[in-house]
């Protein structure tokens, strides 16, 4: 992402996007774009945007007088390791701070390191980017400002670690770490003795990612992360003015997701979605489904990611008019989320929520809500918790005392007679049910609420501010 300060981030990055299209005729690529400025920027929600956390590359942070002291029950093997090579090489090993004039000795072990790794090694080519990034960094240890320790055993170098120190947020940032794994605990050594000796005061450590490795993995995880520093990879979407020979490795995968999500209009394509409503919501009676399709799915829209053929995933955004504040406001209820059992986690509803949340921008819908199972699934999209549901619905003569509450229309009330008339099943409700709402067209909401707001969070705090009566959704 561009390097600024945040205020200035939404500027640079439609500047870097102008020269992405305008002077390289390409969509604006990001790799390695980090969580922060990605949330702040919204582009987890902004459908011109593919973005894709690159799990792999996800930075391990730690406590960093945690991993100084390694004490806990959870680092008991940690110890343990560290013990036994006290034991082993007492009197025999020492750590040295190593600076330019160790360059021979550093570069000596690093090439032997390699050398024995490429035998066995079946990524070779990733072996040796990495000891060409290592050659480059001692070769040019003038210039950066990193530091370097080795632990030494009768005298020779048989371990060394190298890092900088992120002084803004006290952090030591490990980036090579190497050692002759024939010393039975001297990985587990040189990573304490570098932190007490070099970074003896720093609150966090990065250990950097693992590369996808599940050895290194296992190895990272084991000293108990405290979090991660996410990394994205983003990509521009809905951009015609490319050069021909695009060749990025995520284009198939982008240009699939573009043509996935749609929206269904007619009766007839919105029937297509009723198996993945079965097999979703398996505890609806069949007479309800029927009932639904044929009155409820009546004037809504049905947005959906699909493969090929298949429906994998989808929600319902049901149409409601609502009374605010003695206003008229039309909205939509998101219903019916679901994606296929075998599909989820492929980002399938992401693309889905994106492109239903274009088509409520380009209505103007001031804000729109929802039931949640569980809150926690629809806070990354920016809803919020507003209300409670109320269960029992009250007598139209009631609805005075509300600020805000569902209008009867005559297709509603002819849904709820229908309904009424229907075998009440077990209530499926969370214990707790509540409405949770998302702004989203600003100026819309501003002009219903009556006056300007700052932010949408104090847009949201309005509307939880209010008496709200939302009746149990169907």
């Amino acid at each position: 992402l561009p390097y600024c300060v945040e205020e200035e981030l939404p500027h640079y990055l439609e500047v870097l996007k102008r020269f992405f299209n305008e002077e390289l005729h390409e969509p604006l690529r990001i790799y390695l774009a980090d969580e922060e400025g990605v949330e702040y920027l919204g582009l987890k929600d902004d459908p011109e945007y593919f973005v894709k956390e690159e799990e792999d590359l996800k930075d391990y942070l730690y406590d960093g007088e945690s991993m100084r002291t390694l004490a806990g029950k959870k680092l008991t093997q940690k110890r343990n390791q560290i013990n036994k090579f006290h034991r082993a090489y007492e009197g025999r090993w020492e750590y040295r701070s190593l600076t330019c004039s160790n360059h021979d000795e550093l570069m000596e072990f690093s090439e032997n390191w390699f050398a024995a790794r490429i035998e066995e090694e079946e990524d070779v080519e990733s072996l040796i980017c990495e000891r060409n990034g290592i050659r480059e960094i001692l070769n040019d240890c003038c210039r950066i400002p990193y530091r370097a320790g080795g632990l030494f055993i009768d005298g020779k170098l048989e371990a060394f670690s190298i890092g900088t120190e992120n002084f803004l947020e006290s952090m030591a940032v490990i980036s090579i770490e190497k050692a002759n794994a024939e010393y039975q605990g001297i990985y587990q050594m040189i990573n304490q003795q570098f932190l007490l000796h070099e970074f003896p005061s720093v609150t966090l450590v990065n250990r950097e990612d693992d590369m996808g490795l599940p050895g290194l993995r296992q190895a990272k995880s084991s000293y108990q992360p405290v979090g991660f520093a996410r990394k994205y990879m983003v990509v521009q979407k809905m951009f015609d003015g490319e050069a021909s020979g695009r060749t990025d490795s995520y284009e198939r995968e982008i240009r699939e997701r573009e043509t996935h999500a749609e929206i269904l209009r007619t009766p007839e394509e919105k029937l297509e979605t009723k198996d993945l409503y079965i097999r979703t919501f398996s505890e609806d009676p069949a007479a309800y489904v029927e009932h639904y399709y044929a009155e409820r799915c009546r004037d809504n829209l049905i947005v959906i990611a699909r493969d090929q053929s298949e429906i994998l995933s989808m929600l319902h955004l049901n149409p409601y008019t609502l009374s605010v504040c003695g206003k008229t406001v039309q909205t939509y209820m998101i219903a019916a989320v679901a994606t296929d059992l075998e599909h989820r986690h492929e980002g399938l509803m992401r693309e889905v929520f994106k492109a239903a949340l274009k088509e409520l921008r380009m209505q103007k819908v001031p804000f729109v809500y929802l039931l949640p199972v569980d809150e926690r699934i629809y806070e990354w999209l920016g809803f919020q918790t507003i209300c409670d549901v109320t269960v029992h619905r009250p007598e139209p003569s009631e609805l005075s005392a509300y600020d805000i509450y569902e209008v009867e229309t005559g297709q509603l009330r002819r849904c709820r007679e229908i309904e009424a008339q229907m075998p009440q099943e077990e209530n499926d409700l969370p214990e707790h049910p509540v409405i949770m709402a998302k702004i989203i067209d600003r100026e819309a909401f501003d002009q219903m609420a009556g006056e300007r707001f700052e932010d949408d969070e104090a847009r949201l705090s309005w509307l939880a501010g209010k008496k709200c009566c939302f009746t149990e959704p169907v």
